[in-house]
């Protein structure tokens, strides 16, 4: 069972572990993963995609989506991707003692789980963005957060879309059981990673209550019931995912019946993680701050 949370988603490396404008994977990433996640990125540059849906024309706020488009608003919200092994604890710190923030006494509800990954628990964390917990640990103590981040050196968390989100154990292991004769670096899995990352950079939105797009709590009668992992909102990181996946599965021409259908799957069990009884609205995505 794989859950998505966001407390505790290229063919060659390029100079300095950058790639394209604004994406760094650092060094603290394993080599064979760097690989993988600079070829999904590569391929983002050139996928070429038809019909999208109009929740995600509105989401997006545009007209039209191709490769440029979802590329481009993934990186105003993804800066850098850290792995497994990153101690949050350990990296984070106090920029500046004291701080301006917006909306300082207007914050989000947090839901209490009643059921938590690791351990014995057969959820597992695919991905999350430790960006926005940086910068709301900073807010709610009037101080400005930053992250030592390997091979980059501090960051200072002004805002969610800073853009730090971490590799998660369940990352490259998603499909394992469903794609065992697809290799990591097939066309499917490499969907699977990316529509991960979007869902990883619609935490760095939001605003006020908003603030991160914070996950609730899966109702009872749910096959996730007691875990962190739907949401109350028709906008926020599980549709905007569902809504990436669904368009780049229907567009991959390369992918077999089989990988298809795994990938269908999976966006539909992500659309069925917004809980309709009250998830009626959708919720401000205007981010705070500025990076």
């Amino acid at each position: 069972m794989w859950v998505f949370l966001f407390l505790a988603l290229i063919t060659t490396l390029v100079p300095n572990d950058t790639f394209a404008r604004s994406i760094r994977i650092t060094s603290n990433v394993p080599r064979n993963q760097k690989l993988l996640l600079s070829r999904d990125l590569q391929l983002l540059k050139t996928l070429s995609v038809e019909n999208p849906d109009s929740k995600l024309l509105e989401i997006m706020h545009t007209d039209a989506v191709d490769s440029g488009k979802l590329e481009g608003w993934l990186e105003d919200r993804v800066q850098y991707v850290v792995g497994e092994s990153f101690k949050f604890n350990e990296a984070l710190f106090i920029a500046e003692p004291s701080y301006s923030y917006e909306n300082l006494n207007d914050v989000p509800v947090f839901e209490k789980a009643t059921k938590h990954t690791g351990g014995n628990s057969s959820a597992k964390v695919i991905m999350s963005n430790i960006g926005v917990s940086a910068y709301f640990k900073g807010k709610e103590q009037h101080t400005l957060s930053g992250l030592k981040i390997p091979g980059v050196d501090d960051v200072r968390m002004t805002s969610p879309r800073v853009g730090v989100v971490q590799i998660g154990e369940g990352l490259f292991y998603l499909f394992e059981k469903r794609l065992p004769k697809s290799p990591q670096d097939s066309m499917a899995k490499s969907l699977a990673r990316l529509s991960t990352l979007f869902h990883e950079a619609r935490h760095s939105d939001g605003h006020g209550k908003s603030l991160g797009f914070f996950h609730a709590v899966c109702p009872e009668g749910h096959h996730l019931a007691g875990y962190s992992a739907c949401d109350r909102n028709l906008n926020g990181p599980y549709t905007v995912g569902a809504l990436v996946q669904q368009l780049m599965t229907e567009s991959c021409d390369t992918c077999s019946v089989e990988e298809k259908e795994v990938l269908r799957l999976n966006y539909l069990d992500s659309f069925g993680r917004v809980i309709q009884e009250t998830s009626s609205v959708d919720w401000d995505d205007r981010p705070e701050g500025s990076r």
